[in-house]
């Protein structure tokens, strides 16, 4: 018997129990159909027992299903099989009936029972077990079940390969090349042309490398222009620093005065200028001069300046030299740069000091026993405005122990972090604080006082400043304070070499007092102080032999009384340090030490 197939609505119904319903349906179906042929068989011929035996068989569904037509009118039962369960029995139709149950257990094995009442008055039972109804569907569920899961693999193998070429592949390969332009390797271009998000970030990483390597090379290419710019700015600086007057050792030589000058530029080079000459051996030419504006324009200024005032001085007095400057400066003046200037001779017979002032802030004057004063000078007409202007020359008396200072108004005007200026009465009290100071120590000693007051703040202006003083008769030693540092040394010896130059010692010998004085130094800057700092106050005179003196307020420390090296042992063999106060006992003649008012105060004598 050809049974209905109805596997196709396998996955069509919702549940399992829709589809044994729809599939029980579907066998009653079948097994009427085929009772109905059974009944034109039995109503046309008649037909004998064998053939409807035979009939029987071919309506058997399944392997063990049993088909049993029930002839009540006969008594009998027809079976398409021998079995005990089905031998020749007769039963009533009463008792039959109660058996028609359509689901029913036998030796433990569930049967589904199928009824059709044929026209004859027979009844035809099928009786399948439901575990051969259905096998068929589970077997195709089962194949259907493998052939979708080998098509979810494959599908997840096809998956996973597209997005291994087209994702996977692309994003390994950005990553690689991006690790490489972390390196540094900024020639690395990511060869990925996708149209999708990772091909738009591969193109966002070539620009940006792109424009990161051409930014780079920019950047050094500034960097060495600036470099390039910052060394030439560097030599000018020097050659500006060169073209201003630093070595003093021409006017140390001299009895009648002492002077000293600095200057510190806002920027690599500046426009403020000092200078000072002699013109002949009596008389001093001293120059301040401030030019507008800041870097290379004003240094370039300030050089013609210089030169012109250098130039035109000799045999002419200051009235004459500035109005001639003047001239010459208006002249191809396009970038109209002016100059604020004090020119004046001292001469040191008379003690007069004529000078001029254009437009530049007033000096301060300290008599011998006073305090700094401002002059009082009217500013005149500034350089390089006015080519015929004329100018009115003023003079002062300059005697024994005078103290005259010039700045330029990069001192007054230095500014703090609060937008204070240093000002005129601060500078004055200052000055006054050091009124006793020579020139040296006095314009250090401004310098600090305003640094500290900027407390850092980056210079606006330029800062020049001169001070000269005018030494008494009887003065027998010249005198400077310094920070107890090291980087000190060279301004301690190159004081010490001037006044040395004074006398008439061999140059052997002052090489050795030299020496001397770095070794005591270099002493005090190293442990006098520890990590807390101070000064240190060096004074020499000339008179009756060498006298060197060093004065400082660290700790107590003999030298006189610290053990000389052993020098007949071995280098290895001998305690560290000594050799140096050694040398300096050897060298000068006399050593004496004494502490005072809590301050150290080391003697050196060479007769």
């Amino acid at each position: 018997m050809a049974v209905i197939d109805a596997s196709y609505v396998l996955y069509s119904t919702k549940t399992t129990a829709n589809y044994k319903r729809l599939r029980t349906e579907i066998f009653q179906k079948t097994i009427d159909i085929e009772a109905e042929k059974i009944n034109k068989i039995i109503a046309e011929n008649d037909a004998a027992e064998d053939d409807i035996i035979q009939k029987l068989l071919s309506i058997k569904p399944t392997q063990n299903s049993s088909v049993i037509l029930y002839a009540p009118d006969k008594d009998q039962i027809f079976s398409d099989e021998y079995s005990p369960n089905y031998g020749n029995f007769s039963f009533s139709y009463t008792d039959f009936t109660f058996s028609m149950n359509p689901d029913f257990t036998y030796n433990n094995q569930k049967y589904k029972r199928f009824v059709h009442f044929m026209d004859n008055g027979w009844l035809l039972f099928v009786q399948i077990p439901e575990n051969e109804m259905f096998t068929q569907v589970t077997r195709q569920n089962i194949i259907f079940s493998t052939i979708m899961e080998i098509s979810f693999v494959l599908l997840l193998v096809l998956v996973f390969f597209i997005i291994s070429i087209f994702i996977n592949a692309p994003i390994k390969s950005l990553t690689q090349n991006v690790s490489q332009i972390a390196l540094g390797n900024l020639d690395m271009k990511i060869d990925i042309n996708s149209k999708d998000e990772i091909g738009q970030l591969a193109k966002t990483f070539n620009k940006m490398t792109s424009d990161l390597k051409k930014s780079i090379d920019e950047n050094v290419h500034e960097r060495e222009e600036k470099k390039r710019i910052t060394t030439e700015l560097s030599i000018a600086r020097e050659i500006q620093l060169n073209f201003l007057k630093n070595d003093f050792f021409e006017f140390h030589q001299r009895d009648e005065f002492d002077i000293f000058a600095d200057m510190a530029a806002a920027k690599e080079v500046g426009g403020d200028l000092y200078d000072f000459f002699l013109i002949d051996n009596d008389n001093l030419a001293v120059v301040i001069a401030d030019v507008s504006g800041k870097g290379i324009p004003a240094s370039l200024f300030m050089v013609r300046t210089k030169t012109l005032i250098n130039n035109i001085s000799y045999n002419k007095n200051p009235k004459e030299v500035l109005e001639a400057v003047n001239k010459n400066l208006c002249e191809n003046n396009e970038a109209c740069i002016f100059v604020t200037a004090i020119f004046g001779v001292y001469n040191v017979k008379t003690g007069k000091f004529a000078f001029v002032n254009a437009g530049h802030n007033p000096p301060l004057l300290k008599k011998k026993d006073g305090f700094f004063e401002y002059i009082n000078t009217k500013p005149q007409i500034v350089l390089a405005v006015m080519k015929d202007t004329e100018y009115k020359e003023e003079e002062i008396i300059l005697g024994k122990g005078d103290t005259l200072y010039f700045y330029t108004d990069g001192v007054t005007e230095a500014m703090n972090s609060e937008k204070e200026l240093f000002g005129e009465d601060r500078l004055k009290d200052a000055l006054n604080k050091y009124r006793s100071s020579y020139p040296n120590d006095l314009i250090y000693n401004i310098k600090n006082e305003v640094n500290n007051f900027t407390e850092g703040a980056e210079q606006s202006d330029d800062i020049a400043m001169l001070a000269l003083r005018i030494n008494e008769d009887n003065q027998t030693e010249k005198q400077i304070t310094v920070d107890a540092e090291i980087k000190q040394l060279n301004r301690v010896l190159n004081f010490i070499t001037a006044e040395l130059k004074k006398t008439d010692y061999e140059p052997e010998i002052q090489n050795k007092i030299e020496m001397a004085s770095e070794e005591i130094f270099t002493n005090i800057a190293g442990y006098a102080y520890a990590d807390e700092g101070g000064k240190v106050k060096i004074a020499v005179s000339v008179i009756d032999g060498i006298k060197i003196t060093f004065e400082d307020n660290g700790k107590p420390f003999n030298p006189a009384e610290h053990p000389d090296p052993d020098l007949e042992k071995p280098i290895k063999d001998r305690e560290i340090g000594g050799l140096g106060l050694f040398l300096v006992k050897q060298v000068m003649d006399e050593v004496e030490y004494t502490r005072e008012n809590d301050k150290n105060i080391l003697k050196i004598l060479k007769k």
